[in-house]
């Protein structure tokens, strides 16, 4: 029998998503400024021409998107710093938070568990987990490196030791893309 584990499942770099909107909230203070101070039309690519209030115009809706990115920013760095999310490993089911804005976690029994993939790409480290409902991924920058390990392979340990009692072959690793 195993003994329940919970993993805290939250950013472990809180900086990067600061410098993220501090990036954006200075890219729509500046296209803000550009949108109000044009006089000059814009040429895009040689393809497209606008005229002085055209370009004001999309001055002002880049602005207006920078705006809502750095927004939503500030509420994914709130729901990660603040929202109490983990990672829970039972004899029965493995819990693994939904989305970074959905306070619910998707509760997967082993012998759900269809397939895993391990991604590796630029020294990030994912773990998605395809069952019968969906597909469910752990990102290692959400854990740490020793938490995702330990995740990773009492993940892998498990569905294997299910899916070879239920007589259903070792799990298929699905290549990474």
């Amino acid at each position: 029998m195993m003994q329940d584990l919970s993993f805290p499942y939250r950013t472990t770099r809180p900086i990067m998503t600061v410098l993220g909107i501090l990036a954006f909230g200075a890219g729509a203070y500046v296209l803000f400024l550009r949108s109000q101070t044009n006089v000059r039309g814009l040429v895009l690519n040689h393809i497209i021409e606008l005229s002085a209030s055209d370009a004001s115009f999309f001055y002002l809706a880049l602005a207006a998107a920078s705006v809502v990115l750095c927004l939503m920013g500030i509420v994914i760095l709130l729901l990660s710093l603040f929202a109490n999310r983990n990672i829970e490993i039972t004899s029965t089911h493995l819990s693994v938070p939904r989305g970074i804005l959905s306070p619910n976690n998707a509760i997967i029994p082993w012998d759900s568990i269809t397939g895993l993939r391990d991604i590796s790409m630029s020294n990030h480290h994912w773990l998605d987990v395809f069952h019968t409902g969906g597909k469910v991924r752990i990102a290692e920058n959400m854990l740490g490196s020793e938490d995702f390990a330990t995740v990773r392979q009492i993940v892998l340990g498990t569905v294997n030791r299910v899916q070879s009692r239920n007589n259903i072959g070792p799990c298929r690793r699905r290549p990474t893309r």
